[in-house]
């Protein structure tokens, strides 16, 4: 049988109401990315602006 080299997992929450700060702080860890609804963001995340960017319709962490 094949060794595995590689695993992952994700764990992603999304609302209208979802505080992406408050959800930090109950869970204890740091997100990849989130970003409160309404807010401009770009992909990939921590990117500056640029043409492609858009305003969050749901808050993802």
């Amino acid at each position: 049988m094949a060794e595995i080299a590689q695993r992952s997992a994700s764990l992603r929450f999304f609302g209208d109401d979802l505080d992406p700060a408050e959800l930090t702080k109950l869970l204890g860890g740091e997100p990849t990315y989130a970003v409160r609804k309404g807010d401009f963001h770009t992909y990939p995340p921590n990117q500056p602006p640029r043409i492609g960017g858009a305003v969050t319709r749901l808050s993802p962490w």
